[in-house]
């Protein structure tokens, strides 16, 4: 039963539909193995939640998020023109991203991160509304620019969503008078598109939200100094030459871990990048 409620994107409350994280028509182009890993936090608790299935991160879709209007008019355009570029990156036939192309990987990712972020929405750790309406009034990522490259060794089909979210619980003499709401977002997305690394800061330009994603993207790079690299506007990036490993894109893929953000004990060994069987 289709659902009526508020655009994800524009905020206009209609009809509405299931959009996926990928375009699902590319899924013939990649392998045909995968998963799909995402990690929660808050102020108040820390969540795994690993999704191990037959179908891969294109198979993947935010179920009643997005109006008719915005999936199949401007995000399906983006995603036409990014097509190209995206699977020539994929594939490892393109060495060098030139400085108009450059804007558009960064707009086309920034959108991806976005759709992937609500997949985790029952558990508070999408990005905020304002992050997803500032983006449909421009169409493009706002500044500060946070997407950073690199190439992989290994084809993947894969995704994560750090999100170190900021809940707040309304209380009035230590008794709770509301569930958690979100306050301020911080996202930290990463793909796994062929031979392509892909991962996308968003943030709702808050101090806080600025300083976490800016930190968490900021470790993968000195993790993987050169192998890692800030998407470049403006000019033209070579996309690196030395590739990152399934165990290397397993640790990329958690930030959090990097910068102490997130303390875990006893993850979960499925949680690392898919391998070929």
């Amino acid at each position: 039963m289709t659902k009526t409620g508020p655009c994800a994107f524009c905020g206009t409350t209609t009809k509405l539909t299931h959009e996926h994280v990928l375009p699902h028509h590319w899924k013939g182009s990649f392998p045909s193995w995968g998963g799909v890993a995402s990690r929660h936090h808050s102020v108040f608790e820390t969540k795994d939640k690993i999704t191990h299935k037959a179908h891969t991160i294109f198979d993947e879709q935010a179920k009643d998020s997005v109006c008719g209007d915005c999936n199949h008019v401007w995000m399906q355009v983006m995603d036409t023109e990014a097509k190209t570029l995206v699977h020539d990156l994929a594939r490892g036939s393109r060495p060098t991203i030139i400085e108009g192309e450059a804007a558009l990987l960064s707009t086309w990712v920034t959108k991806v991160g976005l759709v992937r972020t609500l997949l985790n929405r029952k558990g508070l750790a999408n990005a905020h509304e304002v992050v997803f309406r500032r983006f449909f009034e421009h169409n493009a990522p706002t500044m500060p620019h946070m997407v950073q490259i690199g190439s992989l060794d290994f084809p993947a089909r894969a995704s994560s969503n750090t999100s170190l979210n900021h809940l707040v619980v309304q209380r009035k003499a230590g008794i709770p008078l509301s569930d958690p709401f979100l306050l301020d977002s911080a996202n930290v997305v990463t793909l796994g598109i062929g031979r392509l690394f892909l991962q996308v800061g968003l943030t709702s330009k808050s101090d806080y939200s600025l300083n976490a994603c800016t930190s968490n993207l900021r470790a993968v790079r000195s993790r993987f100094p050169g192998r890692v690299i800030l998407l470049g506007l403006g000019e033209d990036t070579e996309t690196p030459q030395q590739t990152l490993s399934a165990e290397d894109f397993a640790i990329a893929a958690e930030p959090g871990d990097l910068t102490g953000a997130i303390k875990f004990q006893g993850l979960p060994q499925r949680l690392e990048a898919p391998r070929p069987e």
